[in-house]
Parts: C-alpha cells; structure tokens; sequence
C-alpha cells in the first residue's frame, strides 16, 4: 500500500510565544475540531499527545505527520493557544470522504468472526473502524496487528499480507482484503447439516485454499440458482487444526434456504458502451422467469463483454434486487461500475517452440497500445488450445495491472507436448 508522508506548515497563535524545539511547554489542553468518526482517545494515542506531556516545534511537528500518515486525513493543521506552562492544542482536522475508504474483509482468519477482528484491532490500531484508505500507514498497521493476534493463538511465524481487490461481478465495490499467507490455510472438510452436499461439489473444495467468501457462494449456488434469493448459511463452525505447515478448518454450517422468487422486472437505463435498447435485445432473463442467480449473469454477460472490449478491465455489473416479501418476485436495477479504462503494456507468451511462437504473433490480435480486454485470452485459448500448433498443450495466465498508468502486463505460460 502507498504511504503518504506530509509534513504541513503549522499555525501557530502565539502573539509573544515562539514555539521552539530547544524549549519545552506544557500541553494544559488537546482537542480536535472536525475529527468526523474518529473519538478523542484513538487521534491521541495516534499522535502521541495528551495534557500534561511537554511540547515543542518538533514534537509538535511530528504528532501532526503521524495524523497524516495514517491516510485518514485531506488536512491536519495546528493552532495553539495558551502560555508556557498550559497551552491549548487544537488541530484542526479534514477526514477523507467516507466513499474515498476502502471496507476491509477478512479472507481466512478463521479463529474470528469479523466483529471480533475489528474489535481487537482497535486495541493497538485505534483508528481502525472497518475500512481504510488506499494511502498511508494503516494497512501495514493492522497487519502487525493480527500477526500478534495470531502468534498469541500459536501460530509460528505467521505472515499477513493485505491487498486492494477489485471489483467483480460477484464484488462489485472495490476493498481490501486481509489473509494469512503463511502458514497455508485449507479447507479440510465441509458440510452441511440436514442436507446432502454434492459429492463433486465436496470433491472440488476439499484441499483447496481456504476463502469463506468462495466458500460460501459455491455451497449456495445450487439454491440462488433455483430462485432462493435469501439463502444463507447459519450456526456456521470453522474448526481450524495445525498441521506440519498447513492449517487444516473443518467448516459446518445449516442452510436457511428461505422462498422461491420470480423475476417482476430487470432494468437497465443504458450507458454509452451498452444502449438500454442493446441490453433489452439480449436479456435472456424475462418477467415472470425464475430468479436464477445464474440465468441472472447470463443476462449481465452482454454488458461485461462490451465494457471489457473498452479496456474497463474491472467493470462491475450489479443488479439489485428489490423484493416483494409478499408475492415473492424481485425488480432488479442494473449499474455499471465502469472502473478505470487499461491498455496492455505488454505480452509475453512463455515455453512455445519458434513455430508456436510465429503462430502465437499471427493468431494474437491485442497488441501493446490496444484496449486491454480481459476476454481476449479467454477468446484465444477457446479458439487455438486445441487445434495445430497449440494442440495438447495447456496454458496459465496472469495480467498484472498497474493503477497509476493503467496499463497491463500480461503473461502466458504454455505446457505440456503439442500433438502433431
């Protein structure tokens, strides 16, 4: 995460009382004007000052870096008032926009419900309510914080890392997600009681990385998909057990399906990539239809695909559903989170002979400068993978992006023998 480092020039209101870093005063008073949701405790033990500590310019000088370091904060001006032996400190305070601050979720910390998390991160990170900027000190902050929340549950030598995630179809509002990297956290077993969990469902969980939130969606798909809107999971369990390097969670949970619901409306206003007209021509999702979380993206899918050919790599597409509690149907609005607009950079395909590599340069048609389409890989591999000379090969990808000149890297490593 970036860091900001500010230092403001300060106002000082002292008509006969130079402050100076050779000369000690004493704090008789530190308030904040405008501290917006942040209480009086969390901004002094951020900036280190309370009544009774001595001051100078430098002292001084350094509570008001510490404030704008954090991120929190447009502006962070001081004002003091007083005599030498009991001076009045006043900073005056700009907050961030709250829409300029990131939620934060909490990937696979599984000894904690969320609450609880916040909760005990506040004790050595005071600013901290749930969210952060994408600038400044307070991302490493937590991450010190729950590194000593888990070494005192026993963790050896844990690693917490925290990264900005993007919006997605399934996320559509951008956040920051803190994990344990290491050691390794896997699901271990899953199920779900008074009800029969797909065996290949259960199959293609087991072993993997653990992520409630993926978690969570794959074992309700099956009822979003059959119109069950509220669907949810209750009494949930995460038994977490440690192992060599691995930390292996046994998850439990009921299932509260709630009613079928039926589709009374799908609307979208139309943007200047996908016309309200366009978006009525391709819906395949129809008053009077079935509530399918799936036939839902179905109908989405035209709007991400013409919003990826525009470079908007990170378009959200959400449609929110109004609910009829009473005739059990839903009116769904439809907005686009368009994102930034990203060119590719560069593309590097990895492990093809010469003769892949000459057909790779003449099938491939994004080239650096280009719009970057998130969908054009997808397109390529569909269409070549399994013909000459890609044939019995496989490939992975990765697109790194880079926010501060949106343009993409993207790499694609090939494996494997062709079939001649």
């Amino acid at each position: 995460m970036t860091r900001i480092l500010r230092v403001l020039p300060l106002l000082l209101v002292l008509a006969s009382l130079p402050l100076s870093a050779q000369v000690h005063y004493k704090i008789g008073k530190l308030t904040f004007k405008n501290p917006g949701p942040y209480d009086q405790a969390g901004l002094e033990a951020t900036t280190g000052l309370r009544a009774g500590l001595p001051l100078d310019e430098t002292i001084l000088q350094q509570a008001d870096q510490k404030l704008m370091d954090t991120g929190l904060f447009e502006d962070a001006q001081a004002t003091l008032n007083g005599n030498v032996s009991s001076v009045t400190v006043t900073f005056t305070l700009t907050p961030v926009a709250p829409e300029k601050l990131l939620p934060v979720r909490f990937d696979n910390l599984v000894w904690w419900s969320p609450e609880e998390l916040t909760a005990a991160i506040r004790q050595s990170v005071p600013l901290f309510h749930g969210s952060l900027p994408e600038a400044g000190n307070l991302g490493d902050a937590v991450e010190a914080a729950l590194q000593s929340l888990l070494t005192a549950k026993g963790i050896a030598e844990p690693k917490v890392i925290h990264e900005t995630a993007e919006p997605t179809a399934a996320s559509p509002i951008r956040s920051i997600t803190f994990a344990l990297a290491s050691p390794e956290v896997q699901l271990h077993s899953v199920s779900l009681r008074s009800t029969t969990l797909d065996p290949k469902l259960e199959a293609s969980l087991i072993g993997r990385p653990y992520n409630e939130a993926s978690l969570v969606s794959a074992l309700l798909t099956s009822w979003r998909n059959g119109g069950y809107l509220g669907a949810s999971l209750t009494n949930i369990t995460r038994t977490p057990t440690a192992s060599a390097n691995v930390i292996h969670v046994d998850f439990a949970a009921s299932v509260q399906p709630g009613d079928i619901y039926h589709v009374a409306s799908i609307h979208f206003a139309g943007t200047g990539v996908f016309s309200a007209d366009a978006f009525s021509k391709a819906a395949t999702l129809k008053p009077g239809d079935l509530a399918s979380q799936k036939a839902l993206a179905e109908t989405l899918a035209p709007i991400h695909a013409a919003y990826h050919a525009q470079g908007y790599m990170n378009a959200a597409v959400l449609a929110t559903p109004t609910l009829d509690t009473t005739a059990h149907t839903a009116a769904y609005e439809v907005t686009v989170t368009p994102g930034a607009q990203f060119t590719l950079r560069s593309v590097h395909p990895n492990g093809l002979n010469p003769q892949q590599a000459a057909a790779f340069q003449t099938v491939w048609k994004l080239h650096p400068g280009d719009l970057y389409n998130p969908d054009a890989i997808e397109s390529f591999l569909l269409h070549n993978i399994a013909v000459p000379p890609f044939k019995g090969m496989s490939a992975l990808y990765k697109a790194t992006a880079e926010p501060d000149t949106n343009q993409v890297d993207l790499v694609i490593n090939f494996s494997g023998t062709p079939i001649r």
